[in-house]
Formats: structure tokens, C-alpha cells, sequence
């Protein structure tokens, strides 16, 4: 389906630009560390923030597509969890690298699953896309911010620890505010909304120039823990949602965009996370930059799958 390979590609082509610009002298790489934390704790969050206040979801499925993404999220979760010790066989050496796995695993691409479903269903499709935002950008920030406390640290944080590491998390205090400000039905000073619009615009292509000026290209020779969890995100992932999107009553373009979300690579988020809690960063790099690639065969399966191949332009 050209709609999500058209989306797919300026990803892949930031993070080329990402990748070259890092070999010249345009900026040290105390300015990319600069850049990496101005990402991380102002737009990411700004951007999290504003797309679910702006989410219109009083026509969407709420609970049965929402709890459909979430089992399918907390279901691929477990399974790595319960796995972890299979890791260390498949070339994922320590706790660092079993994070990244965790978070190629389960995180999803916002902006791709917004794209590819606007442009196949409209408002409705967009508002079911922030849906996604709503019901596991939360979780997902959960699970990975304490796996990273819990595997990346030299020493596993106390319980006090953890909660607190989660409560001051910038992506998860983003995506709460916002959904605190959208259920309130209270309306933003308009100047306001848009100039977080303008902030948050910066953090998807700052973090994927980010991924690519954190990529070695040798290490996107071919290995088995890459491929074990590239597969867990990119065919497990959408079976597991789309499953359980079937089994709660979910159909047509909701059940489409559940698919969707479940279907589209990592997001470059989890770069910037790996890179701020100790996670392996390089690791991170290229499960973001082997699930684009590959995504652009298998997402268009996913919604043709799902019954999207049909749905108007």
C-alpha cells in the first residue's frame, strides 16, 4: 500500500541525514548530547502533550479499541519479561541490551500510525490514532521507564525508586497532562496550544536525526536477538491487537487502525530513552532503523490483513 510506504520514508530518509551530518564538523558531539536532552525533556513531552489534547475521541471505540492496543502491549511485554534470561543466547549480552530489545519490542511509531491513518480514514482515522496515544503511550513509558531503572541500572531501584523515576518521567508527565486536559473538556488559550504545536513539531526529526547520528552501520549486519525482537514488534504485535480488537466486537476502520498501530516500527523515542537511562543506545539505533526498513513490507500487509486495502483515499 504506497500510503504507508510514503509515510514510512522520511523516517528512513532523517535518519540517512542523521547519519552523515554526524561525520562532518556542523556540530560537536556535546552540541548532539545538547540536542539529545532538549528533545528528551521539552518537545517530546510538548509534543505527547498537545497531540492527545487535540485528540477528538467521542466518536471512537474508546474502551474496546484502547483495551484491544493495550492487551496486545502488555501481552508482547510479558512475553519478553518471562523470556529475559532466554536473551543473553540470542546475542543480547546484559541488561542494557535486553531494554532496548524490550523497548523494540513495544514501542509503536506515533507519527507513522497517525499518517497512514488519516490518510485512509479521515478524522475519524486520526481520532482513533490519538486513541492509541491516549490508551498505551502511558503504559508503554511505564514498562520501558522501569525496565531501564530496573535492568540498565548498576543497582535495581527500591519501590520508592521506581515510582518516583516513573512520576518524573517528561514523556509520561507529557502524555498524562494531556490526557488529563482532554477528559476535563477544558479548552486551552488557543495562542497557547499553538505555540506547543510549533515546540512539539521539532521532536519527531530531531529524534530521528538523533537515531541516525547514533547509528554504526556495521551493526546492521544481521543478528538473531535483532531479528527475534524485530519480528515480536512487527508480526506479533499486530496479531496480538488486532486479535483481541476482533474478540472485543472492534471492526471496520477502528479495527483497521488497531492493526495499524500495532503494525508500524519503533518509535525513535526509545533512542532517546535508552541514551538518558543507560540502556544500549547503539542497540537502540538499529532496531529503530531495521524496523523502518523492513515495516515497509509488512505494514501495508497488516492493514490490508485488517481490511484497510479497501477503505476510500
Amino acid at each position: 500500500m504506497i500510503v504507508a510506504i510514503e509515510s514510512l520514508l522520511p523516517s528512513l530518509l532523517l535518519i540517512g541525514l542523521g547519519s552523515g551530518l554526524v561525520r562532518t564538523a556542523i556540530m560537536s558531539r556535546e552540541g548532539w548530547e545538547g540536542v539529545e536532552r532538549l528533545n528528551y525533556y521539552l518537545l517530546y513531552p510538548v509534543l505527547l502533550f498537545v497531540s492527545v489534547v487535540r485528540a477528538d475521541l467521542r466518536s471512537a471505540p474508546v474502551f474496546s479499541a484502547g483495551a484491544a492496543m493495550a492487551l496486545g502491549v502488555a501481552t508482547v511485554a510479558a512475553l519478553m519479561i518471562v523470556s529475559r534470561r532466554l536473551w543473553p543466547r540470542l546475542g543480547a549480552a546484559d541488561g542494557p541490551a535486553f531494554t532496548s530489545h524490550l523497548q523494540g519490542a513495544i514501542r509503536y511509531n506515533t507519527a507513522v500510525a497517525l499518517a497512514v491513518s488519516g490518510a485512509l480514514f479521515g478524522a475519524e482515522g486520526l481520532a482513533l490514532a490519538a486513541l492509541g496515544a491516549v490508551a498505551i503511550v502511558p503504559l508503554i513509558n511505564v514498562l520501558c521507564v522501569s525496565a531501564l531503572a530496573t535492568w540498565a541500572s548498576a543497582t535495581p531501584p527500591r519501590a520508592a525508586g521506581l515510582a518516583k523515576e516513573i512520576a518524573l518521567n517528561p514523556l509520561i508527565i507529557g502524555t498524562v497532562a494531556g490526557a488529563l486536559v482532554n477528559a476535563s473538556g477544558l479548552a486551552l488559550y488557543k495562542p497557547l496550544v499553538e505555540t506547543f504545536d510549533l515546540v512539539g513539531r521539532g521532536a519527531l526529526g530531531l529524534a530521528l536525526l538523533l537515531v541516525g547520528a547514533g547509528l554504526r552501520l556495521q551493526a546492521l549486519a544481521p543478528r538473531v536477538d535483532v531479528a527475534a525482537s524485530t519480528a515480536l514488534k512487527l508480526v506479533l504485535m499486530p496479531v496480538a491487537m488486532t486479535s483481541y480488537a476482533i474478540a472485543l466486537g472492534v471492526e471496520g476502520a477502528a479495527l483497521a487502525v488497531v492493526a495499524i498501530t500495532g503494525a508500524t516500527p519503533t518509535a525513535s523515542s526509545a533512542y532517546v530513552l535508552a541514551r538518558r537511562m543507560g540502556g544500549d543506545a547503539e542497540l537502540m539505533a538499529t532496531l529503530i532503523t531495521t524496523q523502518t526498513i523492513l515495516a515497509f513490507a509488512t505494514l501495508p500487509v497488516a492493514v490490508w490483513l485488517a481490511g484497510g486495502a479497501g477503505a476510500p483515499p
